[in-house]
């Protein structure tokens, strides 16, 4: 029932004239590489496989403590009417099991020595990355200022839109953030709240004094570091 209802466009009770489905925007649980226009300011759409089951608080900003909270606030963003508490139950469930993450060609590999290099960087509490990006989940459920809402007026090169019932963009000052998940970065460019970052060098460019203390890496090091983000 869960994968029914969400991959089901047709469907009133999900959004408004059948306009969406989750699958819409989160192909097999996988992202869009959309920029969406809400009220609240761009939002890109996030990975959800592998990326849900003990990673609350959810949504860019950590609103929601309880995932079927958050997809009542999408289902309501969509013009939906509701689901019943039936669906509602199925759709969480498919939404935390039944969604496979994109394979990733370093999974069951021995790490590479950039690799190796870069998990040292990782967990170096000097550099904090794990600090806020705690294994096994790589997030530690906590909402942080990272510097990055500079480009909500429009830095990021990812097509935008406007979401059903965002009839403006909020300028956003001082915003906080929720951690996300680092697994499957491989497959979730671009990054960031608002898709302003097309690489992991962009992030680690754009954050190096605002998230953990990456601004003494050199090129080499930063490469590594990268090297084992994207084996997670």
């Amino acid at each position: 029932v869960g994968r029914r209802l969400f991959h089901w466009t047709a469907n009133p009770k999900l959004a408004k004239s059948g306009r969406f489905a989750c699958a819409s925007c989160h192909f097999e649980g996988s992202e869009d590489k959309q920029v969406w226009h809400t009220a609240e300011g761009p939002r890109q759409t996030p990975a959800l496989a592998g990326r849900l089951a003990g990673t609350q608080p959810f949504n860019w900003k950590g609103t929601e403590g309880e995932l079927v909270g958050n997809m009542r606030n999408t289902i309501e963003r969509m013009g939906g009417h509701g689901l019943t508490g039936q669906d509602e139950k199925a759709l969480e469930l498919f939404l935390l099991n039944g969604l496979d993450r994109a394979p990733n060609p370093a999974a069951g590999k021995p790490l590479s020595e950039a690799a190796k290099r870069g998990q040292q960087i990782f967990f170096d509490p000097l550099v904090g990355c794990a600090s806020c990006h705690t294994p096994p989940t790589f997030t530690d459920g906590k909402q942080h200022q990272i510097g990055t809402v500079s480009s909500a007026t429009g830095g990021s090169s990812v097509a935008t839109h406007c979401s059903p019932g965002a009839a403006s963009t909020q300028v956003e000052e001082d915003a906080v953030f929720d951690t996300p998940s680092l697994i499957g970065l491989h497959a979730t460019a671009p990054y960031l709240h608002d898709g302003s970052a097309q690489t992991l060098h962009d992030v680690l460019e754009r954050t190096a004094g605002t998230m953990g203390n990456t601004s003494h890496l050199d090129g080499n090091q930063r490469a590594d570091l990268i090297a084992f983000l994207l084996t997670l």
